[in-house]
């Protein structure tokens, strides 16, 4: 068991930019970054490389010196040198250091498995003027060019600019700069990152595209056996994919058969921004992945209800969802964005008080012997991203009346304790309906409040007592054949909240 963190190629030098450190900045600074982690429960990062720029040094990707200079993009003014990229600039162009091979030599010196993540299909900022901040000519042309998924009508969406995989000029482009990224830096593994964007193919032209992919990671398998060559110890293959096999099979990509063709080692399930999706069937995908591939559940930054309000992870959600991931023998949580959680603050960086909790996680959430007796909140969140075709998966809200067949509602919990607590926001009092958990009743106790981005008025609290070993499910009905009502959310926790 361990944490993987997934370094974002912007965190470190966003960081220098924002605090005035970019220019004094150094080769220590950037040790000190990684040894933030040394006797943590980190077992891996995974340090991303690259958006739709590559900010480590490449020939076959752009990097942002490409645009630094420039004063504009296609006629609209934009000022590089006054945003994040100067912390890059700085580091990387006037001071000459490789950032990512400073990370990965010390990460390894701490006793942290250095990997590298690439994002293959990366849409960031696609449709703003000028191409936005992170879009190098390539993937600002690429539909011009034949290159972009969507070519047949006008582009309307956030991932109609993404690189069509089925072009082999896209594919040879995308495995050149995994062989160059590779074979550069002495790395344990490398994960590619389909999350940063799933949205591989033409619409309509997906089925095709498993074989694509297959073909394409076999290229990428081959190339982590030349690495493991080169540096005299295994390369290990990953990626990260969708929350269940059914969105990741119909999008293209078809990670059991990945699997089971020897072709990666290792899986990270998980959605993709707008929330942590804590509704992952991670027991199906071990089901049908060998046992030898590593399984890992994604967690982002975010946890949104249904109401879709930003909210950043409370801690003790992270920490239900690592209990979750143990308690169904997955290997790993996977932590995305977190980064942006817990700021720099080793030697030469500004502290940040306000942040430690989100460090203290680093010695938590990595075993469940020191996630025992700790708060943690299973708060039923929801699918943000499907693939083409498919809908979202949100469960709630959902309508209540005298029938519990549309109102019964799956809670993936893991391991409880011996009394769990039960909080609900429907807009009925709790003398008009019956609640259930796992075929037993619950105890009503009373109203409480929480954070406002999950309810704004009263939830109402019952103590559980028949909990099952992983799954938690839920049944309300109104009492009154006439009567119904909404159910908006739903949170298992295991510390008893203040009621009145």
């Amino acid at each position: 068991m361990g944490i993987i963190i997934n370094d974002d190629f912007e965190v470190y030098h966003k960081y220098l930019w924002q605090n005035g450190l970019s220019e004094k900045a150094d080769e220590s600074t950037a040790r000190s970054y990684i040894r933030r982690y040394a006797n943590t429960q980190v077992r891996a990062i995974y340090f991303n490389v690259n958006a739709q720029f590559s900010y480590s040094p490449s020939s076959v990707i752009d990097t942002p010196e490409s645009r630094y200079h420039r004063k504009e993009v296609d006629g609209v003014p934009f000022n590089f040198p006054g945003t994040l990229h100067k912390g890059w600039y700085d580091q990387v162009i006037v001071k000459g250091i490789d950032l990512w091979e400073v990370f990965t030599e010390e990460a390894r010196a701490v006793g942290i498995s250095p990997w590298l993540s690439i994002r293959p299909n990366d849409t960031h900022d696609n449709i703003l003027p000028g191409g936005g901040l992170r879009q190098c000519d390539y993937t600002y042309n690429a539909r011009k060019n034949g290159l972009s998924r969507c070519r047949h009508r006008p582009v309307t969406g956030y991932f109609d600019n993404c690189l069509d995989f089925s072009v082999p000029d896209v594919r040879e482009r995308f495995l050149s700069y995994v062989k160059e990224q590779l074979l550069r830096y002495n790395v344990d593994g490398i994960e590619i990152d389909f999350m940063r964007e799933a949205f591989l193919f033409r619409p309509g032209y997906e089925d095709e595209g498993r074989e694509i992919i297959f073909h394409m990671m076999r290229s990428v398998r081959d190339i982590a056996n030349d690495a493991a060559e080169k540096f005299s110890h295994p390369v290990s293959v990953a990626i990260r994919t969708f929350r269940d096999p059914e969105f990741d099979f119909y999008s293209g990509i078809d990670t059991p058969r990945l699997a089971r063709e020897g072709l990666i080692d290792a899986v990270t399930v998980t959605g993709r921004w707008r929330t942590t999706d804590s509704d992952i069937p991670i027991e199906h995908w071990k089901n049908l992945l060998p046992k030898n591939v590593r399984l890992s559940l994604g967690a982002e930054m975010l946890c949104r209800s249904y109401k879709k309000e930003e909210k950043l992870a409370p801690e003790s959600f992270l920490r239900a969802m690592a209990n979750y991931a143990y308690s169904v023998g997955t290997e790993d949580i996977y932590l995305y964005n977190y980064s942006y959680l817990a700021a720099p603050t080793a030697d030469g960086l500004p502290e940040r008080p306000e942040e430690q909790s989100y460090r203290d996680l680093l010695h938590q959430l990595g075993s469940l012997d020191t996630l025992c007796g700790l708060p943690r909140r299973h708060i039923l969140t929801y699918n943000d991203t499907p693939p083409t075709g498919f809908q979202p998966r949100t469960t709630l809200p959902i309508p209540v009346d005298f029938c519990t067949e549309h109102s019964t509602v799956r809670v993936f919990t893991g391991a409880c304790d011996e009394k769990m607590y039960l909080l609900l926001e429907i807009n009925a009092a709790p003398d008009e309906i019956s609640v259930w958990l796992n075929s037993a009743d619950v105890r009503y106790i009373g109203k409480t409040q929480i954070e406002k981005e999950y309810a704004e008025g009263d939830v109402l609290v019952y103590e559980a007592t028949t909990l099952r070993p992983i799954t938690q499910m839920l049944e309300v009905s109104m009492k009154e054949k006439n009567r119904s009502s909404t159910l908006s959310y739903v949170e298992i926790r295991n510390r008893r909240p203040e009621v009145h």
